[in-house]
C-alpha cells in the first residue's frame, strides 16, 4: 500500500514537471503584459509603446501596455514582483524604486530576491544647467563659488529623493562642498525660477532641458552620463570637467518576477535585444531627449542594479536625505 502511494505521488510529480516543461516550450501562448510605473503620454510610455511591436514580432505574441503609475513607481514594480513567473507579466521598471526608494521605507517587494533581471533598456541622463544672469559656466566655476560661501549656492531638484536631489548630492560628496538644496514638485516648476535667476542651479532630464538650453534661457554646465548626450554635443560631461568616472544617470529595464524559468528570460532578453537594434526606434528617442538605448545581457543588467543599489545606498546614508 505504501509503495503504490509513493508510486502515484511519484507519477504525480513527474506529471507536474512534464506540465511545466511543455508550458515553457510552448511559451508564449498568450499576449504577454508589459507594466510600466508611468501614465500613458509620457516619454517612457512612448519607449514601452515603441519598443513592445519589435518585441512582439521576435517573440511571435503580442505585449500589451499596462500603467500602474503611483508610488514613485514602486506600485508597478511590486505588481511585477508578485506576478506568476511564467513569462506572461514582465515590467520596464524604474531605477528608482529598485536602487532608491528601499533605503528610504519600506517597500512591498524585495529588491535584491524579488526579480529576475533581464536587460537594461534605456539609461536616462541628466544635465546640470545654471541661470544665465549666475555667472556660472562650468563645474570648476560651481565649486569655486560653493567654497568661496558654504550654502549661499543652491540647486533645484524635483523633489526629495529624487534622481536630481541624489545626483546633487553625490557631486556635493565629490566636491566636497555644501550647495542647498532646494526641492520642487517637478521640472516643469522649477524652470521658470531658474530661468528667472532665483535659483542658480539645477538638475534636469536632457529631454525636458534642451530646448531651454538651446534657445539660451539657462546655460548646461555638463551633463551626468559616462559620455557626451547627443542632442547636446558640445556639452561636456562632469566626468570631463575633474570628475574621472562620475556617472549618475537614470535607467529602465525589463525585469520579471523571481523564479521566471531560465528558458523564458532568454527569449525574453533576445527579443529585447533584437527590438533596441531598430535604427528607428534609436533615432526617435535620441530626437525625444537623448535617452540612451541599450542592448545589454542580463547579467550586466543585474551587475548596473547591484552597483546603484549600493551608491544611493551610501549616498542616502553621507547626506541624511529622507523621502518627505
Amino acid at each position: 500500500m505504501m509503495r503504490l502511494a509513493a508510486g502515484m505521488i511519484s507519477a504525480m510529480v513527474l506529471a507536474g514537471a512534464a506540465g511545466a516543461a511543455r508550458a515553457q516550450a510552448d511559451w508564449p501562448a498568450k499576449p504577454i503584459r508589459l507594466v510600466i510605473g508611468f501614465p500613458p503620454g509620457g516619454a517612457l510610455d512612448n519607449l514601452a509603446r515603441s519598443l513592445a511591436p519589435p518585441m512582439g514580432r521576435a517573440l511571435g505574441q503580442s505585449i500589451t501596455i499596462e500603467n500602474r503609475p503611483g508610488a514613485g513607481q514602486s506600485l508597478a514594480a511590486e505588481v511585477v514582483a508578485k506576478a506568476e513567473p511564467d513569462g506572461y507579466t514582465v515590467g520596464l521598471v524604474d531605477s528608482g524604486p529598485l536602487t532608491v526608494s528601499p533605503h528610504l521605507k519600506a517597500q512591498g517587494f524585495d529588491p535584491a530576491k524579488s526579480f529576475v533581471h533581464i536587460g537594461t533598456v534605456a539609461k536616462l541622463p541628466l544635465v546640470l544647467a545654471a541661470s544665465t544672469a549666475s555667472g556660472l559656466s562650468t563645474l570648476q566655476d560651481v565649486a569655486r563659488a560653493a567654497r568661496d560661501k558654504p550654502g549661499a549656492l543652491s540647486y533645484a531638484s524635483a523633489g526629495p529623493a529624487s534622481m536630481h536631489n541624489l545626483t546633487g548630492e553625490y557631486l556635493k560628496g565629490l566636491l566636497k562642498v555644501d550647495i542647498t538644496h532646494v526641492p520642487y514638485k517637478g521640472v516643469s516648476q522649477i524652470l521658470p525660477d531658474v530661468i528667472a535667476g532665483r535659483v542658480p542651479l539645477m538638475f534636469g532630464g536632457v529631454s525636458g532641458t534642451v530646448g531651454f538650453i538651446r534657445d539660451k534661457q539657462i546655460r548646461a554646465i555638463g551633463v551626468t552620463s559616462a559620455r557626451r548626450s547627443v542632442p547636446l554635443p558640445d556639452v561636456p560631461t562632469l566626468a570631463e570637467q575633474g570628475l574621472p568616472g562620475f556617472e549618475s544617470v537614470g535607467w529602465v529595464g525589463l525585469s520579471g518576477p523571481a523564479g521566471l524559468p531560465a528558458t523564458v528570460t532568454t527569449r525574453l532578453g533576445n527579443a529585447l535585444r533584437e527590438a533596441l537594434k531598430d535604427r528607428a526606434l534609436y533615432q526617435q528617442e535620441v530626437a525625444r531627449g537623448g535617452n540612451e538605448l541599450l542592448a545589454g545581457t542580463a547579467e550586466e543588467h543585474a551587475a548596473l542594479f547591484a552597483a546603484d543599489l549600493a551608491r544611493w545606498g551610501r549616498v542616502v546614508k553621507e547626506q541624511g536625505i529622507r523621502a518627505d
